[in-house]
C-alpha cells in the first residue's frame, strides 16, 4: 500500500498504531502520518 501511494504521490497515513515497535517499522518504510492509542486516546468531543 505504501508504494502504491509513494507512485501515485499521495501521503500515507497508518492507522491503530499500539506500540513504539510498530511505530519504528512505520517510520523505516516511509508512512508520511500514524493514528493510534501509542500516540494517544480517543477523546470526547467536549474535551
Amino acid at each position: 500500500i505504501q508504494q502504491v501511494g509513494k507512485a501515485m504521490k499521495l501521503q500515507t497515513i497508518a492507522e491503530h498504531v499500539e506500540d513504539e515497535a510498530t511505530l519504528a517499522v512505520l517510520k523505516e518504510i516511509g508512512i508520511d502520518y500514524v493514528q493510534g492509542y501509542h500516540l494517544g486516546r480517543p477523546q470526547a468531543m467536549n474535551s
